[in-house]
């Protein structure tokens, strides 16, 4: 909490250094319209811009490695400012029950592909589910994390599929991409976090997912990123 709030108040200073420069290479004179254009842009909108009223500035949020459009960017309840660690959850899912009701039959979290545009997409969280319980499936529980192979950092993150149902013998893809309008009728798109290791940083790292529905066996798998970064879409 404490870092939280050193990190706002460092960021604010600097961006008032950062005004205070521009004014005084450029002239502090009432008639320079450039300059206090650019000192406003800076002080009043880019920097300061609070997207999801979480209290973090956007700009502190990319500092501190949490989502800008999600007050909670871990899922674990707890809103950012408040959270002791903003990017790791601990697993909440609590099922001990032993019959199948479907399968994880892939995931990607590179080299991802739209078969509807026939188009390659970004790089992100892309989750294919096969139902085998005989009837519908709804209520999914999506923890996983992400760990660093080089720094050994690791991030968990909850995610309720809401709205998502998996119908009887139905195979459909879950994307983590922060899409709200999918063009694939067969996938549901939820949140990511866009300032996650996975996001900002080239190492190679291990992502452990772990998916849980009410009355049937949690189904758990384990994937590879190569190194690289996350890359986008040509």
């Amino acid at each position: 909490m404490k870092i939280k709030y050193i990190v706002i108040r460092f960021v604010t200073v600097m961006i008032v250094v950062v005004a205070f420069f521009i004014l005084l290479n450029t002239g502090i004179n009432k008639n320079n319209v450039k300059a206090a254009t650019i000192t406003n842009t800076i002080i009043s909108s880019s920097n300061l811009v609070d997207t999801d009223s979480d209290g973090l500035p956007d700009v502190a949020e990319k500092t501190l490695g949490t989502n800008p459009f999600n007050k909670d960017t871990d899922g674990d309840g707890v809103d950012d400012l408040n959270d002791k660690d903003s990017i790791f959850a601990e697993n909440p899912i609590i099922n001990n029950s032993t019959q199948e009701g479907f399968q994880i039959t892939s995931i990607l979290v590179e080299n991802n592909y739209d078969p509807v545009t026939k188009k390659d997409t970004d790089d992100h969280l892309e989750i294919t589910l096969k139902n085998i319980a005989g009837k519908d499936l709804a209520d999914f529980l999506v923890y996983y994390t992400i760990t660093d192979i080089v720094t050994t950092k690791k991030e968990g993150y909850i995610i309720k599929l809401t709205n998502f149902t998996l119908k009887n013998g139905e195979t459909n893809t879950v994307h983590f991409d922060n899409n709200s309008s999918p063009d694939n009728l067969l996938a549901d798109h939820f949140g990511e976090n866009p300032n996650s290791i996975y996001k900002t940083d080239i190492d190679a790292k291990v992502f452990e997912i772990m998916i849980s529905t009410p009355g049937y066996k949690v189904v758990s798998e384990k994937v590879d990123k190569d190194p690289g970064g996350s890359e986008k879409a040509d």
